[in-house]
């Protein structure tokens, strides 16, 4: 929060008088009367009034000292050719980078996963995996203390079966692999019998594989849905939950990875895909890279 400071100043002004003096002469002389016979004289001139001392100059009135020179600064010489270089002063303030890491290293516990998308020295947006809300709470009041501002958290709440999804993206989160695929749906919200579209940006990685994660952990592979061309791959698949069932929770995966991947067929078990996913992330110059997004499912 900026603070502006506003500084006034006044100015005195001074004004003096001045003021005229008339000087009045001698009187006219009197023209006598014929009948007084009164014999007239020559006027004689005014006294001339002596002149007024002058006082002696006051100390106020005298000239003010004068400073003595200054002498010229010492050369001081400066600092040879072999002399490090001053370290320059530490930054001020809270950076992105503290943030993003302090965001990156907290942990929640099981099935918790959080990922900075927009950081800043005064603001953070937190994209958040998990069962329940408390665990985010407490992250909340804890960044809040660390850094004096409350981080905006898009919680995405899954179900208990989905949780291996999210110990796999924070299990890719401690590895900052340069390789994760890029991930875009049209909507996340879509009533049933409408189709899911989306793009993936595959980046480094030759292969994708695209699976859709039930709330109960059963896996889709949607393979027969992607359309490649290029570094980019789309896909349109119908959706479709039971006429009683409420809305449902469902996470789209997107992999990218140097070899096909092993997936079991078009429906498997979460237990086969998912530790085949985590042992591949694992191993190192795998070159697996994960996207994730939640969908909802309406009737």
């Amino acid at each position: 929060m900026a603070k502006g400071l506003a500084i006034g100043g006044a100015a005195l002004a001074l004004a003096g008088g001045i003021a005229a003096v008339v000087l009045l002469g001698p009187g006219s002389p009197r023209i006598p009367h014929p009948d007084t016979g009164e014999v007239l004289k020559e006027p004689r001139e005014p006294a001339t009034p002596p002149p007024t001392p002058v006082p002696p100059p006051t100390p106020d009135d005298a000239l003010p000292p004068v400073a003595p020179p200054v002498p010229p600064p010492e050369d001081i010489p400066g600092p040879g050719p072999d002399a490090p270089s001053p370290t320059p002063p530490s930054p001020t303030g809270t950076t992105m980078e503290q943030v993003a890491a302090y965001i990156r290293g907290y942990r929640g516990g099981d099935c918790f996963f959080l990922n900075p998308t927009t950081v800043s020295g005064q603001d953070a947006i937190v994209e958040a995996y998990g069962t329940a809300a408390r665990p985010f709470q407490d992250f909340d009041e804890a960044f809040r203390r660390t850094f004096g501002f409350e981080a905006k958290i898009q919680l995405r709440q899954v179900e208990r079966g989905q949780c291996a999804v999210v110990d796999l993206l924070a299990r890719q989160a401690q590895l900052r692999p340069t390789n994760v695929p890029k991930l875009r749906l049209d909507s996340d919200r879509l009533r049933s019998g409408e189709e899911l579209r989306g793009t993936v940006e595959l980046g480094e990685a030759p292969e994708i594989t695209l699976l859709l994660v039930e709330r109960d952990g059963s896996v889709h592979d949607l393979a027969r849905y992607l359309k490649r061309a290029g570094r980019q791959a789309r896909f349109a698949v119908r959706l479709e939950v039971p006429p009683a069932g409420n809305g449902r929770a469902q996470l789209i995966l997107a992999v990218g990875s140097r070899a096909p991947l092993a997936t079991g067929g078009a429906q498997a078990g979460s237990e086969a895909i998912l530790a085949n996913l985590a042992q591949e992330l694992g191993r190192p110059g795998s070159g697996l890279g994960l996207a994730v997004r939640l969908i909802k499912v309406w009737n």
